[in-house]
């Protein structure tokens, strides 16, 4: 199964939920072929930094279970979702697929399962993390969905460089917790950054709590510009 591919903007922000259903239900068997069976599908939710009682009401698990419903498929009825902070329990509770809440997580559903399909949310880029092959053909039993945000990266910055034309310099905040960021970030952003002549200082942040030093390295840096990527929250 190919990654599925996601840009900001316009309708594909609504597709995401119908993306994320389709790739979870892709690797179940179809209701009609088990029409006459009494077995519940259970599918598991890798809730990472979530806790897994919140993990139902965030937009990412709402949408999963709006996206399961339009297919047929409902949570205590004809399917089981298990919410779960850990990778191994979910491998414990024996379910058929596991969702990955966040980016930092996939490897930690690698490492506990090589056959149990592991679909992720919106990992900025999983080639270059590692997590798949290729967008074409992810290889091993992961695949998700993509942001194609390193497409949009010399766009944002384009955007900063008009906006504040004397800024000599840009900070880009990531959050080093999704796969590849760091590496994707500066391969999508140095060759532009060069070409409008601003340094490019790239700074991370993982929590909510340590936003405060990583502005105060902004603030050394003396950056006057700065752009971040998306999904900062994990």
């Amino acid at each position: 199964m190919p990654c599925a591919q996601v840009r900001f903007g316009h309708r594909n922000c609504v597709r995401r939920r119908s993306i994320l259903a389709w790739s979870a239900v892709s690797v179940l068997p179809p209701i009609c072929a088990r029409a006459q069976q009494s077995t519940t599908r259970v599918i598991g939710f890798l809730a990472g930094a979530i806790t897994p009682a919140n993990a139902p009401k965030t937009p990412f698990g709402a949408a999963l279970e709006r996206g399961l419903n339009e297919t047929g498929y409902v949570d205590g009825e004809n399917l089981r979702i298990q919410y779960r902070a850990s990778a191994e329990d979910l491998v414990k509770d024996k379910v058929e697929v596991i969702i990955v809440a966040s980016g930092g997580s996939v490897q930690q559903a690698r490492d506990a399962t090589a056959t149990i399909p592991i679909v992720f949310i919106l990992v900025s880029d999983p080639v270059s993390g590692g997590v798949v092959a290729s967008l074409n053909r992810p290889g091993g039993n992961v695949t998700g969905v993509s942001l194609l945000s390193s497409e949009l990266m010399p766009k944002r910055l384009q955007l900063l460089r008009e906006l504040v034309p004397e800024a000599k310099s840009c900070a880009v905040l990531i959050n080093p917790r999704n796969p590849g960021i760091e590496r994707s970030t500066r391969a999508g952003l140095q060759g532009p950054a060069n070409g409008m002549g601003l340094t490019l200082d790239i700074v991370s942040a993982r929590t909510q709590g340590e936003f405060e030093a990583a502005f105060e390295k902004i603030k050394a840096l003396k950056a006057g510009a700065l752009s971040w990527t998306p999904k900062m929250r994990q």
